[in-house]
């Protein structure tokens, strides 16, 4: 009789976990173009090292999108997008997706979209992905070229792989700049890079 009733919780226990959302079974680390990351959500890196989504500063009424160090005590922000200009904090329908074109983009609750990587000439093959060095990366999903990553955007942290200085391709510099204070990540008045 107790194998029975053994057997009975096992085969639900079982049942219950093959219903349950993926996103409570398991860490995901990519957004493609059928999955978005809402603000619930976070992408946490294969290694378990960085985790990216939404978050905000103090009581500042602001939202960012970001990427920080998982399972440490105190929070540590290595990358901000769109820093200085960031969401509000009352819209919660804003969603990190891939659009149709193939970018990368944040669309706000009545489908505007408020940042994209812009990039031309992309196909649907785009997916974004946490990388285990704390990069978030736009990449072709065949190819595995990069298309766009965080790491040319650093702000005020160097991470391993990170490189600062000027890219040659396109003159734009990579430095890295101190936060405006404590809860607001735009660029402050100090930065470091590699002078021309």
């Amino acid at each position: 009789m107790n194998l029975h009733i053994s057997s009975a919780i096992l085969s639900s226990f079982f049942l219950l976990y093959n219903l349950m959302p993926s996103e409570f079974c398991s860490a995901i680390d990519a957004i493609t173009p059928t999955q978005v990351l809402k603000q619930e959500q976070t992408l946490t890196s294969s290694g378990q090292t960085f985790e990216l989504g939404f978050f905000s500063l103090g009581n500042s009424g602001k939202n960012y999108v970001g990427v920080w160090y998982k399972d440490i005590s105190v929070p540590t922000i290595v990358w901000v997008a769109k820093e200085e200009t960031p969401l509000s904090a009352l819209d919660s329908s804003v969603v990190l997706t891939i659009g149709s074109d193939g970018n990368m983009m944040l669309v706000d609750g009545k489908q505007n979209s408020v940042w994209s990587t812009n990039l031309s000439s992309l196909s649907n093959n785009s997916m974004a992905v946490l990388l285990d060095d704390g990069n978030f990366v736009l990449k072709d999903s065949i190819s595995g070229v990069f298309l766009w990553q965080s790491f040319d955007y650093p702000c005020d942290t160097f991470l391993p792989n990170m490189k600062i200085g000027m890219n040659i391709k396109t003159g734009e510099r990579r430095s890295l700049a101190s936060w405006q204070t404590e809860d607001d990540p735009s660029p402050g008045k100090f930065s470091v890079g590699v002078a021309a």
